[in-house]
């Protein structure tokens, strides 16, 4: 399912960003859900670091939820 982290530059609601996308991309990308965060974590090189992402959402759901089917999806095949 796929979840938007977002920092916020003004204020907005996660319905008016959710209607933005939706009005741009395929119904396939548009963003189930919407995060707001503080900042979004980098490498020194610059690329996003998804599993810190990940691991801060968990952390604060309480549950392992994307984790938990990842290893069941591996332990599939």
């Amino acid at each position: 399912m796929p979840k938007a982290f977002v920092v916020l530059k003004a204020p907005a609601s996660a319905q008016e960003l959710m209607a933005w996308v939706a009005e741009r991309v395929a119904a396939y990308k548009r963003a189930r859900q919407v995060k707001f965060t503080n900042s979004i974590p980098r490498s020194p090189a610059g690329k996003i670091l998804r599993r810190l992402l990940v691991e801060q959402d968990t952390a604060a759901s309480g549950s392992t939820g994307t984790a938990d089917a990842i290893s069941n999806t591996r332990s599939l095949r």
